[in-house]
C-alpha cells in the first residue's frame, strides 16, 4: 500500500505488464478516505489475481468541505492525475493498444465532485497544465468503464412537500445549508450570481464538458436509498421525477435489500436474484410494489413473469417509473426548491442511465440518521445497540462492488 498525500491508494500487481483495474472513490462532505475502507477491501478481495489500483481520496473535512463542488471537483481532478502520475511505470507498462479499466464511485457529495472532475479532465479547451497532461498521457490508454453514484444529490437539495418534515426541510434548507459556505447554495441551486444558471444547471447542460465525459462511461449507474435517507431525496439520488416507491409502514431488525433496479442486460440477472430478499425475514413480502398479483414471498425465485425484460435489457421493482421527463407527474407528485423550470432532471436525464433501488430496515427512531452512510458500509456512527446494521451495510456493499466486478468483466 503507497500513500497519496491524504488519500490512501491500494494497489496490487501479481500480472506484470497486464493491465490495470482502476477505481477511483470520492467521499462527500466532511467525510475522509476511511469512510471507502469497507468498499477498498472487498474490491481488494474482488480483484486480489488482478492488477489494481484503489484511490480514495483525500478528507474534504472542515474548511474544505465549504469550498464549493467545483473547487472540491479540481482538487480531486488534481489528485487523480497525481495518481497516474505516481504509477506512470505501471501504466506505461502495457501492450500496445490495451487499455487499463477505469470506474469512478462518488457517495453523496462525492457523486456531484467526481462528475466535475471528470469534466475538468476530459474538456478539450482545459486551461489546466496537469488536464492537459492527463489527456495526452494518460486517457488514451483507459477504458471508461462506469461511473456509480451511491446516494448523490444529483438535483440538489430536493424535497418532496407532501409530508411536514419535507416542507420543512424545503422552506429552511438554506438556513442549514449556509453553513457549508460555497456547497450550500450550490445544492440549493442558488450560486448564480457570478453565472446565469447556477453550477448544477451548467454541469447538466448537454454540451458541457461534465456530461461529456459522463456520456464517455459504458455505464452510468444511480444506486439510490428509497426511504429515510435524512440527507439525500431518493428523487435527487435517482434523477426521477417522483419516488413511486410506498412509504413502508413498518419497523424491525436491520436488514438490506435491493427493492428494484433498470436497465441491465440478463449477465446481472443472477446478482440482483440474490439480493432482493431481506436476509433476515422469510415472511416478509418483496417484489414490484404494483399489485399483489405481482407479489411473491423471501426466499422463492423470480419468475420471468417478475421482471421486465425488452430485447435483453432487465428491469424490476418500479422500473422505469419517474425515469422520463413528464411535467404533468411532476407538478402532481414533486417539486424542486430552486429549479422551477427543472432543466437538471430534463438534462440529466438525456443520458441512459441504470438505477439500483435499495431499502434498508430499521429499527424506529433516530437509527435513521444512519442511513445515509449504511450503502457504502460507513460505520463509524454505529453504536453496539445496532450492529445488525452493519451487517445490512455488509451486504449493501457486497452488491454494490459485484456490480462493478461484473462491469468490469464485460
Amino acid at each position: 500500500m503507497t500513500l497519496l498525500k491524504h488519500a490512501r491508494v491500494l494497489t496490487n500487481n501479481p500480472k506484470p505488464g497486464d493491465p490495470y483495474h482502476i477505481f477511483l472513490c470520492c467521499v462527500g462532505l466532511g467525510a475522509g478516505p476511511n469512510d471507502f475502507d469497507t468498499i477498498g477491501s472487498f474490491l481488494e478481495k474482488r480483484f486480489e489475481r488482478e492488477n489494481y489500483i484503489i484511490l480514495k481520496s483525500k478528507n474534504h473535512k472542515y474548511l474544505k468541505a465549504h469550498s464549493g463542488i467545483d473547487q472540491q471537483g479540481q482538487w480531486f481532478a488534481e489528485e487523480v492525475v497525481e495518481l497516474f502520475n505516481t504509477h506512470k511505470e505501471q501504466i506505461n507498462a502495457i501492450p500496445c493498444g490495451a487499455k487499463h479499466k477505469l470506474s469512478v464511485v462518488g457517495h453523496s457529495a462525492g457523486g456531484l465532485v467526481s462528475r466535475y472532475a471528470l469534466g475538468v479532465l476530459f474538456d478539450t479547451n482545459t486551461v489546466y497544465a496537469f488536464a492537459k497532461t492527463f489527456q495526452t498521457q494518460f486517457a488514451p490508454r483507459l477504458e471508461l468503464i462506469s461511473y456509480m453514484s451511491i446516494a448523490s444529490p444529483h438535483l440538489g437539495l430536493r424535497r418532496e412537500k407532501n409530508q411536514i418534515l419535507k416542507t420543512f426541510w424545503a422552506k429552511n434548507s438554506f438556513f442549514f445549508m449556509r453553513f457549508y459556505g460555497h456547497t450550500g447554495p450550490q445544492l440549493r441551486l442558488t450560486d448564480n450570481k457570478d453565472y446565469k444558471k447556477s453550477l448544477l444547471n451548467r454541469m447538466s447542460e448537454p454540451t458541457s464538458c461534465y456530461m461529456q465525459a459522463l456520456r464517455m462511461f459504458k455505464y452510468r449507474t444511480s444506486v439510490t436509498i428509497i426511504h429515510f435517507d435524512l440527507n439525500i431525496s431518493f428523487t435527487s439520488g435517482s434523477i426521477r421525477s417522483y419516488n413511486p416507491y410506498p412509504t413502508p409502514d413498518w419497523f424491525g431488525s436491520p436488514d438490506y435489500r435491493i427493492r428494484g433496479f433498470s436497465n441491465f442486460d440478463r449477465s446481472y440477472e443472477g446478482h440482483f436474484r440474490r439480493n432482493i430478499n431481506y436476509e433476515s425475514d422469510a415472511d416478509v413480502v418483496v417484489g414490484p410494489p404494483s399489485g399483489k398479483e405481482n407479489q411473491i414471498r423471501a426466499g422463492q425465485q423470480l419468475d420471468d413473469a417478475n421482471l421486465i425484460s425488452t430485447n435483453g435489457i432487465l428491469s424490476y421493482g418500479c422500473d422505469l417509473q419517474g425515469t422520463e421527463f413528464d411535467r404533468d407527474s411532476v407538478s402532481k407528485k414533486a417539486s424542486y426548491i430552486e429549479d422551477p423550470e427543472l432543466e437538471v432532471l430534463k438534462n440529466l436525464q438525456t443520458v441512459e442511465w441504470r438505477r439500483i433501488d435499495i431499502e434498508f430496515r430499521l429499527p424506529f427512531g433516530v437509527s435513521h440518521a444512519l442511513v445515509h452512510i449504511l450503502p457504502i458500509g460507513c460505520t463509524k456512527h454505529v453504536k453496539t445497540g445496532i450492529m445488525d446494521a452493519v451487517r445490512a451495510g455488509t451486504r449493501s456493499v457486497d452488491a454494490i462492488v459485484t456490480t462493478l466486478e461484473l462491469d468490469h468483466a464485460m
